[in-house]
């Protein structure tokens, strides 16, 4: 794994430690490699709750509780779903903060491959990002866990 990467786990596990929080991950399109990180970072079992892979929308909806009209009205790769699986495995895991990561890793000749949704959920609610990579497949799922992992770490002080 990238050594980017893997230090800014290390930082975000180091952030929930702190501050006593608990963190869980719902994952599309990294298909597990944000749990894989995050699991990797020895002390992470004081931190890390659960990592759920929902790959098709009657999982984020059955397990995730994504609800079914999200999910049709705008897609799985989308800021709305990114946000509700967050927020569902958040309240799954009772955790304190939440990432998810959905979106088109490829290939597949889309226009839209590369396109990915980040959310995460906290006390005080669920926010999204969109982004958009470059690359293979394996770029676009590494870029997808740096960017969840940098993005938490930035909303540090919404972990309060």
């Amino acid at each position: 794994m990238d050594e980017r990467i893997i230090a800014a786990a290390r930082e975000l596990l180091d952030i929930c430690r702190r501050k006593g929080k608990k963190l869980a991950v719902a994952e599309s399109c990294t298909g597990g490699m944000l749990a894989e990180v995050l699991t990797g970072i020895p002390g992470a079992s004081d931190v890390f709750r659960l990592g759920v892979v929902s790959y098709c929308d009657e999982m984020k909806n059955q397990v995730l509780s994504v609800p079914q009209p999200l999910l049709d009205e705008y897609t799985a790769v989308s800021a709305p779903v990114a946000e509700a699986m967050a927020s569902g495995v958040r309240e799954l895991a009772k955790a304190d903060i939440a990432l998810s990561t959905t979106g088109y890793a490829g290939p597949g000749g889309e226009a839209l491959v590369g396109l990915v949704y980040i959310g995460m959920a906290t006390a005080s609610g669920a926010q999204s990002w969109q982004c958009q990579f470059t690359g293979d497949r394996e770029a676009v799922r590494r870029n997808a866990v740096y960017s969840a992992l940098t993005t938490a770490i930035l909303m540090e002080d919404d972990l309060l």
